[in-house]
């Protein structure tokens, strides 16, 4: 049910690579149009399904966070560091979109408002412990969609079910990323990017 097919979504993106920025008319469009077509393709093709394929291993993902890592350098200052231009523009980084995704999961599972066929995704144990815990079968594999979510639902649970809405729940995610993850001060005493 939960089959990964982040293979074909790679082989879409890598095709797609030549057609986003083309190298010479890069230099002729302006910054906000870049930022818009970065967004308006890769962006929602990446959270289509993101839940189900992000779990994949580092070396199948790779080509999609290099791919990913060129459209960045693409938006804002051509000489920038990586952290601060993300922080700058809002953009989140694959692992961060995928904790966003699963965490929406698992609230609309704990609000009773998931589709029925999936209310048994996350099972939670009753075995009068303190704190809320769930219960990750031997069946399931290791980074399945199933045993991820219940590693987040045991460590954030009480995080994600305080939230009324999912937009609420979203942006107090991205703004904890942004405040604490994307914080980075360059300490390099001729450092060429910041003299550039």
């Amino acid at each position: 049910m939960f089959e990964t097919n982040y293979r074909g979504i790679m082989i879409f993106f890598l095709r797609l690579k030549k057609v986003i920025f083309p190298p010479k008319p890069q230099m002729l469009l302006p910054q906000y149009v870049k930022k818009l077509v970065r967004f308006v393709v890769l962006h929602f093709h990446i959270l289509y399904c993101l839940p189900v394929w992000g779990g994949a291993k580092i070396c199948n993902l790779k080509p999609l966070t290099k791919l990913l890592s060129k459209t960045w350098s693409k938006i804002g200052k051509r000489h920038s560091h990586t952290l601060n231009r993300l922080k700058k523009y809002k953009i989140l980084k694959l692992e961060d979109e995928l904790k966003i995704q699963e965490s929406k999961i698992i609230w609309r599972w704990e609000k009773k408002v998931i589709p029925i066929s999936l209310r048994n995704i996350i099972i939670e144990k009753h075995d009068n412990l303190r704190g809320r815990r769930f219960e990750n079968l031997i069946t399931n594999k290791k980074n399945s969609i199933k045993s991820r979510l219940v590693s987040r639902a045991n460590k954030e649970i009480l995080d994600i079910a305080k939230h009324k809405t999912k937009k609420a729940l979203t942006t107090a995610i991205k703004k904890r990323i942004f405040d604490t993850k994307y914080v980075f001060q360059c300490t390099d005493r001729n450092c060429y990017i910041c003299t550039h």
